[in-house]
């Protein structure tokens, strides 16, 4: 596999980690009443199925982001 196609994969995988994790403190402190009103719908898994994917591919196109124009700065420039 080419360097750069495991550069991104990796970086995509480590964000969306993130991103769901984030997603679980959300939803486990129940932030804005989320958890509340998840439990209380009869669609509650499928929005929070959908929810959790979202959070997670928002963090996983950051860190993709974050990778890429990061890359250099640990060069030094003279």
């Amino acid at each position: 596999m080419p360097d750069i196609i495991r550069f991104v994969l990796s970086n995509a995988a480590y964000g969306f980690v993130v991103g769901l994790a984030c997603a679980g403190v959300l939803f486990f402190a129940d932030v804005g009443g989320i958890r509340s009103l998840v439990l209380a719908s009869d669609i509650g898994p499928a929005v929070f199925a959908l929810f959790t994917f979202k959070m997670g591919l928002t963090c996983a196109a950051a860190q993709i982001g974050f990778a890429c124009f990061g890359n250099g700065a640990d060069q030094d420039r003279t």
